[in-house]
């Protein structure tokens, strides 16, 4: 409900969120849906895209070739399934360049980020 509540406070319904796919290690808040069917509410406000990864890794340039195509208002990204760190860096410079809100969903990986075992989004 927590991604929810941000999406609806930095877009207005049917606009465009840009997503980890819940397959490559997204999360079904994010937005999630199947062929002809909405799974999660999230994909019922909003238009939702995915990015994806290539062998369980982002191609940041796939990535942002994407967003500038589709251009969202808002692009999420965290560690919540997603086994690796993330370049936050890129993901804000991409944010920046198409004027998009970035969200980083850091529930999961907080506790890393907050004693130096990894970088954070900030």
């Amino acid at each position: 409900m927590a991604n929810f509540t941000c999406f609806t406070a930095l877009t207005k319904t049917h606009g465009r969120i840009f997503s980890l796919g819940l397959g490559d290690g997204g999360h079904l808040s994010w937005g999630h849906r199947e062929l002809r069917s909405n799974i999660s509410q999230v994909s019922k406000y909003f238009e939702v895209m995915h990015y994806e990864t290539t062998d369980g890794v982002i191609d940041y340039e796939k990535f942002a070739k994407l967003a500038q195509k589709f251009r969202p208002k808002i692009i999420i990204t965290g560690g919540q399934n997603y086994p690796r760190v993330v370049n936050w860096k890129t993901i804000r410079k991409v944010c920046d360049k198409i004027n998009a809100y970035m969200i980083a969903d850091i529930s999961n990986i907080a506790g890393l980020i907050s004693s130096g075992l990894i970088e954070g989004p900030f």
